[in-house]
């Protein structure tokens, strides 16, 4: 028993650096669920990763977002221009190369979010 601990404490932390040496650039689908299971919605996200740090447009409004990479952790966030009153924020999980799975909240609303890179 304390053989097959060992050997999956071992595999988890070898699997984690894969993960998190992935460089997030690219288009990424999002299919957003709010809390009380009304909306969905699908918007698209094209991130620019340099080093930690995330750039790039949400939207087909091309809004501004910014946002970091620290390991397997992903976060950006954006100002809608007619509401700059309101954050709207992503924060996931990196759960394979092609995959961010987390929750979306800003002042007016929140739930959860599966994003998936596009080819």
């Amino acid at each position: 028993m304390k053989t097959l601990l060992l050997t999956l404490v071992v595999c988890s932390f070898a699997a984690s650096p894969a993960v998190a040496q992935v460089n997030l650039s690219g288009t990424w689908q999002i299919e957003y669920h709010d809390k009380n299971g009304k909306e969905v919605d699908y918007p698209m996200v094209s991130l620019l990763q340099t080093g930690e740090r995330l750039e790039g447009v949400f939207g087909n409004k091309h809004w501004k977002v910014e946002g970091a990479v620290s390991g397997s952790r992903v976060r950006f966030s954006f100002h809608p221009p007619q509401r700059p009153d309101i954050t709207v924020r992503y924060e996931g999980n990196l759960e394979a190369a092609n995959q961010i799975r987390g929750t979306m909240a800003s002042e007016v609303q929140s739930g959860t979010f599966t994003a998936v890179r596009k080819p």
